[in-house]
């Protein structure tokens, strides 16, 4: 079993916060993914916890993220003090973890109300114009072996 090189924690962090509110009683850290304690995640592992933040991302459940699903799932793990809107630290960090292979869209260009409170819709409306979601879901539809890939690249 290949062992995939430490992910970065930033990343594995933002992805898992994301469970958080499908499961509340869960609060996932490195540790808990990395059942062996060998500080790398094997693709087991990895695959695991990708599968676990699929089906908290698949709200209707029906196999595929859509791209409300998808823009929704990346705000909530965006989100980190979970107050409902992303501020510009929290927008940066969350960009250059998951999207720094895009073009960067500006915290200002999506904050169309200009209050510097980046509101659910007003996110998945910019990343929809920059078609984010297109990147992710070969086809057309974000099925769990494309979103594990994915979030792996992450």
């Amino acid at each position: 079993m290949t062992n995939f090189a430490r992910v970065s924690s930033t990343a594995m962090a933002l992805a898992l916060a994301v469970t958080a509110p499908a499961f509340a009683q869960a609060t996932w850290t490195y540790n808990d993914i990395d059942q062996d304690g060998n500080l790398e995640l094997s693709s087991v592992e990895f695959e695991r916890a990708g599968r676990e933040v699929f089906v908290a991302w698949d709200a209707d459940r029906n196999q595929i993220i859509d791209e409300n699903e998808f823009y929704g799932g990346v705000y909530d793990a965006w989100d980190l003090d979970r107050d409902g809107m992303l501020t510009e630290a929290e927008y940066g960090t969350g960009w250059d973890t998951w999207f720094s292979d895009h073009d960067p869209i500006a915290y200002g260009d999506l904050d169309l109300d200009a209050n510097a409170m980046l509101m659910d819709t007003e996110f998945a409306t910019g990343l929809g114009e920059a078609e984010v979601y297109d990147s992710w879901a070969a086809g057309g539809e974000l099925g769990e072996e494309q979103f594990v890939t994915g979030l792996y690249g992450v």
